[in-house]
């Protein structure tokens, strides 16, 4: 694999070739048998989703399994909720004796976990199983590469379930000569989120780890100037302070202008930068509120103080 997929206008793509060009890398180096683990590290909104999609539509383009899993804010009280994520999928369609094999041995204490037939209400238990599930878990992953490489991608680590993060970072640590890539994003500072297993994954030796940077004014201004035809040096730059380059934000901005129907005329980037977008407000309300109770305070203090 030598050649890397040109990272299209999509605002959370534009700028990571070199992004794509390490994760392609590391995916390459896994179906060699020199399996690693990859981290896409940044705030909310950078692309680290974008990212792992991208990379997973090339693996599977060149013939690698993808199985993947996201985190989620509602789920993460469901033990192995991200583990049944990866691995039911796997077994579900397959034969009674092909499952058996794949849940044979070592593997075996797995099935306790990812049986697609398994009762869910059961899983509440299946947390204390302890180090026979982590290692079942881990042969269970190497018995399905054994058919070809595979890339396990697993979106918002920080929202993942405590049982499926131990279980990730126990596979990280163990795949090292196997055909295995495992791609993971994360934010790293998110509130609530169990930052002493979120340590243990990025703790990982060999670990590759990815953070996107912010848009440059460039790339903003091609964004910028595909969908407000003749937007001046101002304009484009009024995008790129209120934005601060966070592809995120870019998108709900430009959504914004098209809304209110701002051209490229001088007023416009006054308006843009003058612009508040209510979507994006009450989200990072709730973020900021779980932060600790004063947050909020602390941030409106901020926000009327200044930079300075």
């Amino acid at each position: 694999m030598t050649t890397t997929p040109r990272a299209h206008r999509h605002p959370h793509l534009l700028e990571r070739n070199g992004e794509l060009r390490a994760l392609l890398t590391a995916l390459e180096r896994a179906t060699a048998a020199d399996g690693r683990l990859i981290l896409v590290e940044g705030p909310a909104g950078v692309g680290k989703s974008a990212l792992m999609a991208a990379a997973a539509a090339e693996a599977r383009r060149r013939g690698v399994r993808v199985l993947w899993a996201s985190g989620s804010e509602l789920e993460r009280d469901l033990p192995f909720g991200a583990i049944r994520q990866l691995f039911e999928p796997a077994l579900a369609g397959r034969p009674a004796e092909e499952r058996r094999r794949l849940l044979d041995g070592a593997a075996a204490p797995a099935e306790w976990v990812v049986d697609p037939r398994g009762d869910r209400d059961t899983t509440l238990t299946r947390a204390e199983a302890g180090f026979a599930v982590l290692h079942g878990i881990y042969w269970l992953a190497a018995s399905l590469a054994t058919d070809g490489p595979l890339l396990i991608a697993v979106d918002d680590l920080h929202w993942l379930d405590a049982s499926s993060l131990r279980s990730l970072a126990y596979l990280a640590r163990r795949i090292r000569d196997l055909p295995i890539a495992l791609l993971a994003t994360m934010r790293p500072s998110e509130p609530a989120s169990p930052a002493e297993l979120l340590d243990e994954l990025r703790t990982v030796p060999d670990a590759l780890r990815i953070a996107p940077p912010p848009l440059g004014p460039a790339a903003v201004a091609e964004l910028v100037r595909a969908q407000i035809t003749g937007a001046d040096g101002d304009l484009c730059a009024a995008f790129h302070e209120a934005s601060a380059g966070n592809p995120l934000y870019l998108k709900e901005l430009l959504l914004h202008a098209a809304s209110e129907g701002l051209g490229a005329g001088p007023e416009s980037a006054d308006a843009v930068r003058s612009a508040s977008i209510p979507a994006l407000a009450e989200r990072l309300s709730r973020r900021i509120a779980g932060v600790a109770p004063e947050a909020e305070a602390i941030a409106t203090a901020m926000a009327v103080l200044g930079d300075g």
